[in-house]
């Protein structure tokens, strides 16, 4: 039978997320001998190595550590919920929870959301993840995120998926543009400017999609995977660009400023949905994370409506 301690548990988990010994001992108040030892015992009772230690370095994860710190992040949850319903706390959420996000989504709608989840339970600890969406969604497969926040483009049946709005593509163009003093624009018409086209997995292909679908096939000049890098392009005057979230300002973070305008054809819509893993029994913190951003959402959709 495996002999080991929560408090082992722990401390291999901050150092997993840390990759320091040095740096998790002083996140835990504890010297770095303790902390060392404890890992140790903990590798000896269940006979793997986690870590590889490299002097002056730090730590790299083995592959079984890999694979064993997803199991111990969900052991350690739930032992918190444990822990919090024997000592009586009722109504109170403590906790960590791993959040994945993609970009896009993430500077749009993601920092009130979460700063008013902190408000309501201070004392959770919120680990943001900004990736592209295959790796959001790989990273749920393997329960390295507890939930993720995506577009659904490419999102696999095998996931747990809520859907929280949806949004319909729009055009950017730069001030100035031809294009600009018409209240919406065609496809037709664009597939003749040149695009900065947001590269990253799923959305590329959505984004060539729109036009394919009517039989055109853009001008691509730039691919920059940075949201923000594509406003700032068109902004400057590099093409237009389709994008799916639409922030408040027009202006970029160099001052120069676009027009946004709506799309003449038919084009498909897409669901903001947050993700998490099947067959995985979520904590209340993560139950409670999945009620608020689904509150949050329906707040945010409503005022955009009125």
């Amino acid at each position: 039978m495996l002999k080991f301690t929560l408090r082992q548990l722990e401390y291999f988990a901050k150092v997993a997320e840390t990759g320091s010994l040095a740096t998790a001992a002083k996140a835990l108040n504890i010297s770095q001998p303790s902390i060392s030892s404890a890992i140790a015992k903990l590798e000896d009772s269940m006979g793997i190595q986690l870590l590889v230690r490299h002097h002056a370095q730090g730590v790299t994860l083995t592959s079984a550590g890999g694979r064993m710190l997803l199991q111990i992040r969900d052991l350690l949850a739930h032992a918190d919920d444990v822990r919090n319903r024997a000592q009586g706390l009722g109504e109170n959420v403590e906790g960590r929870i791993h959040i994945g996000c993609f970009g896009p989504i993430a500077s749009m709608y993601i920092p009130s959301l979460l700063t008013q989840f902190k408000s309501d339970y201070p004392h959770i600890e919120l680990l943001i993840y900004e990736e592209n969406i295959d790796t959001l969604l790989d990273g749920l497969g393997s329960n390295r995120y507890d939930v993720s926040i995506v577009y659904r483009l490419g999102v696999p049946e095998s996931l747990r998926v809520e859907s929280l709005t949806s949004l319909r593509p729009h055009v950017i163009l730069p001030e100035g543009h031809a294009l600009a003093s018409r209240r919406s624009v065609s496809l037709q018409a664009l597939a003749a400017e040149p695009m900065v086209l947001l590269d990253t997995p799923q959305s590329r292909e959505y984004f060539l999609s729109l036009f394919a679908d009517q039989g055109l096939e853009p001008r691509v000049s730039i691919r920059s995977p940075s949201f923000e890098s594509v406003r700032a392009l068109v902004a400057n005057g590099a093409g237009y660009s389709i994008l799916l979230t639409r922030p408040v300002t027009s202006s970029c973070y160099d001052g120069h400023r676009l027009v946004v305008r709506s799309i003449d054809n038919e084009v498909s819509s897409v669901d903001i949905v947050l993700v998490r893993p099947n067959g995985v029994r979520p904590t209340r913190l993560v139950n409670t994370f999945v009620e608020q951003c689904q509150n949050h959402f329906a707040a945010f959709q409503s005022n955009a409506a009125n």
